[in-house]
C-alpha cells in the first residue's frame, strides 16, 4: 500500500499513513513510511536519504500527488461523459 515515484536519479517510497505502511502479510513495517533514495550513488535502494535531502523529498511527493489528482480528475470527467452518453441514449438522440 506504499506509493512511489521515481526519476532517473531519485526513487521517493511513501505510506499515506502508518498503518498503511504495514505489511498485510506480517503486519511489519519494511524499511520506513518515508524513503528516499539516491539511485545513481545506491542502485540497491540500502541508505534512506530523505533526512539530509527533506526538499527533493517534497518535490518528489508533490509530483506523485498532483500525478494522482490529475488521474482523479480524468476518470470523473469519463464518467460525466458516460453518463451523458447514457442519457442521450434513453433519449433516443444517439
Amino acid at each position: 500500500r506504499k506509493r512511489a515515484v521515481r526519476t532517473r536519479d531519485y526513487k521517493y517510497i511513501f505510506a499515506p499513513s502508518e498503518a498503511a505502511a504495514k505489511c498485510q502479510y506480517c503486519n511489519c513495517i519494511h524499511g520506513e513510511v518515508k524513503e528516499l533514495y539516491d539511485l545513481r550513488k545506491d542502485p540497491q535502494e540500502v541508505e534512506n536519504i530523505l533526512n539530509d535531502e527533506k526538499e527533493r523529498g517534497k518535490e518528489l511527493k508533490n509530483k506523485f500527488l498532483n500525478w494522482s489528482r490529475k488521474l482523479k480528475q480524468e476518470k470523473l470527467e469519463r464518467e460525466r461523459i458516460r453518463e451523458k452518453i447514457g442519457k442521450l441514449k434513453k433519449l433516443g438522440k444517439i
